[in-house]
């Protein structure tokens, strides 16, 4: 379990999917899909919490107004929701089916974006 957590660190090469890699390291070791998927999305939250903690001091100790308080708890809320619905249906979807054809479109969107990349280079 340790080097599935371990393996978010990929997650900062652009392109690598933290969930994605998460997953797919558990699976390797024979993780069952909807427990790697689980544990994928357990792993999340840490990471939100702190990346919502950092910018909440850079808030605070920023020369911007603060604002609204209560509109920026609400959307905070209404994110929080909307995003443990979302979770809850992946969850539903891997029960039953394969990333397989999320990885599929993975591949091509990489290959299309390289041709893209290489042709406005020339």
């Amino acid at each position: 379990w340790l080097l599935i957590g371990i393996s978010q660190i990929l997650a900062l090469f652009p392109g690598v999917s933290r969930a994605g890699i998460t997953m797919t390291v558990a699976r390797s070791f024979g993780v069952i899909r909807p427990t790697a998927a689980r544990f994928s999305f357990l792993l999340m939250a840490p990471a939100v919490a702190g990346a919502g903690i950092v910018q909440i001091f850079d808030v605070i100790q920023g020369d911007e107004p603060l604002g609204d308080v209560w509109l920026l708890l609400g959307g905070t809320l209404i994110a929080t929701v909307v995003g443990a619905l979302v979770v809850r249906g992946l969850l539903a979807f891997l029960n039953r089916y394969s990333l397989a054809v999320f990885a599929a479109y993975r591949i091509v969107a990489g290959v299309v974006a390289l041709g893209i990349l290489l042709s406005t280079r020339a």
